[in-house]
């Protein structure tokens, strides 16, 4: 029986597998009424759209003004998130990226491997005598916030409180499930954002320190101008805490599901780096990325015009049996290939914070697996609940309970 594709369901959001499957295998160009787009699931098909800049372009926001913007609010606040990493195109996306590229080199990432694990492994140390912790309040969500505002911009602690809400207000941006008020809303929450870090890189280029956000604040040294400067940070946070965030609890639950994979890897710890890439493919944080159609184009016999709003799904692709064997088996010894996983992209929008979500899944994962024996959840699977963004959809909570232990504090 065809499943109605309705990706405003609570069921979808738990499991979207099951109804991108069925697209992938019978619809695999699908177009939505619901969403107003095309669904794309299969793996060619989204790796092209993440590709093809002949046809398929990144700059979603124009389109999205343009629909909805009796309910975008201030002018000031588009003005100052147009032109961000995430949605810009060619050579202003290349000299956006540029930028930003030193703090996201192999050797930037590794020196701050020992800050993050001593950050996780403080958190789990605190919760281990209670024998119970929320995987996502108490670390995902944390860790996410740690790396990105002291590992990158230096945020000062006090300021970091409404972090997570601003990053789930840039990661909506292009959510087509938006109702107008919502997107109001989410827009006003934008505003607020901007104008803190308004404030910020101000403070910063009077005071400058050695950290991401002082570096592209100079904006002599950066080539950016100031609302790219803006733009660009609110990308990385949207990025770097919501997605990660997410990646984290979803990957967590994953093993959880999964308890003889989760042991095997508890007793074989030299599997993490290839385990969290297996990991990363079976329950990848995109479910959605946007992009416009530039020019008509025909794709599986359908008819995609200029201006059409495409999904394509990372998530879908990265169960496509066309590449992967048994794609909807976790398999902790897979050898997925960096090239053939499309978690974070591909191309020239590849993520260019991948290597630190990365180290921080590897580094959540490892904490959790030493520390945290016995992990059950605690509650019932089915009551889980799940974030209302319908491009990344997260867990809200992750309960967790394990035998209490008294760990000393350093």
């Amino acid at each position: 029986m065809e499943p109605d594709f309705n990706p405003a369901h609570p069921a979808f959001r738990a499991d979207p597998h099951r109804w991108l499957g069925w697209l992938r295998e019978r619809d695999p160009v699908h177009f939505s009424p619901r969403l107003n787009a095309w669904v794309l699931t299969r793996y060619d098909d989204v790796r092209r759209a993440a590709t093809d800049v002949t046809h398929f372009s990144n700059d979603t926001l124009s389109v999205l003004v343009g629909k909805h913007a009796g309910a975008m609010g201030p002018r000031r606040t588009e003005h100052r998130i147009g032109t961000n990493l995430g949605m810009a195109d060619g050579a202003v996306h290349t000299r956006l990226r540029t930028a930003i590229a030193p703090y996201f080199t192999p050797g930037a990432i590794h020196r701050l491997e020992t800050g993050l694990q001593h950050y996780v492994d403080g958190l789990l140390r605190r919760a281990a005598s209670g024998g119970e912790l929320d995987l996502v309040a108490g670390l995902g969500r944390p860790l996410a916030v740690e790396a990105v505002a002291s590992g990158l911009f230096g945020i000062p602690e006090g300021d970091r409180e409404p972090l997570s809400g601003w990053a789930a207000a840039t990661t909506r941006i292009s959510d087509p499930l938006l109702t107008r008020e919502e997107r109001r809303e989410n827009f006003l929450e934008l505003t607020r954002f901007a104008d803190y870090l308004d404030g910020l890189v101000v403070q910063r280029r009077q005071q400058p320190g050695d950290d991401l956000l002082s570096r592209i604040a100079d904006l002599d040294r950066s080539g950016l101008t100031h609302p790219e400067v803006l733009a660009t940070c609110m990308s990385i946070v949207g990025g770097g805490i919501d997605t990660v965030s997410m990646g984290i609890s979803r990957g967590i639950l994953a093993l959880l599901d999964h308890p003889e994979q989760m042991e095997l890897l508890r007793e074989n710890p030299d599997l993490l780096p290839g385990a969290t890439e297996e990991i990363l493919r079976f329950c990848a944080p995109a479910v959605f990325v946007a992009r416009v159609v530039r020019v008509d184009l025909e794709l599986r016999e359908k008819t995609l015009a200029a201006g059409d709003v495409v999904l394509y799904s990372p998530a879908a692709a990265c169960r496509d049996p066309a590449v992967f064997s048994e794609p909807d088996r976790l398999d902790l010894r897979r050898e997925v290939e960096r090239g053939h996983n499309l978690a974070f992209g591909h191309g020239a929008h590849y993520c260019i914070g991948a290597a630190l979500a990365r180290l921080e899944l590897r580094v959540a994962f490892r904490g959790v697996l030493s520390r945290l024996p016995r992990l059950e959840l605690k509650v019932p699977r089915s009551m889980l609940t799940y974030g209302r963004n319908l491009m990344s959809m997260g867990i809200e909570s992750l309960p967790v309970v394990f035998p209490p232990q008294n760990i000393p504090l350093p």
